[in-house]
């Protein structure tokens, strides 16, 4: 049982914003929101989803996978109704594209670097 314990609370933590998320189309504006925590949610999962992968670790990978396309979700549909300079985000959304793209890019270059006995 406490081998599940983890990856049920990574993906109750990564569904959290939801709610927010759902209120930013309803009102169709973010706010005073910050961008941060969506595009460094993307990055943290994908890093971690390819880690799992690396492993052959299925209970890393599988929520993790499942945490990067809510991510992904959450930082478009921010982005749909994010004003062009916002003091909260910080940065732009293309910053934070940008961003967010780097550290995957990285991540998959690192991986593809490594040797099988390295990665395990």
């Amino acid at each position: 049982a406490c081998g599940l314990a983890a990856p049920i609370a990574s993906i109750l933590v990564s569904l959290s914003p939801f709610p927010t998320v759902q209120k930013i189309l309803k009102d169709k504006s973010v706010g005073d929101l910050p961008l941060l925590p969506y595009s460094s949610l993307v990055a943290n999962c994908f890093i971690w989803m390819t880690y799992g992968i690396l492993k052959s670790e299925a209970k890393v990978w599988s929520c993790n996978s499942f945490s990067t396309i809510l991510g992904i979700y959450y930082f478009a549909s921010f982005a749909k109704f994010s004003p062009k300079a916002s003091p909260t985000l910080p940065g732009s959304v293309a910053t934070h594209f940008k961003a967010t793209v780097g550290a995957i890019l990285t991540t998959l270059a690192v991986a593809a670097s490594m040797s099988k006995t390295k990665a395990a």
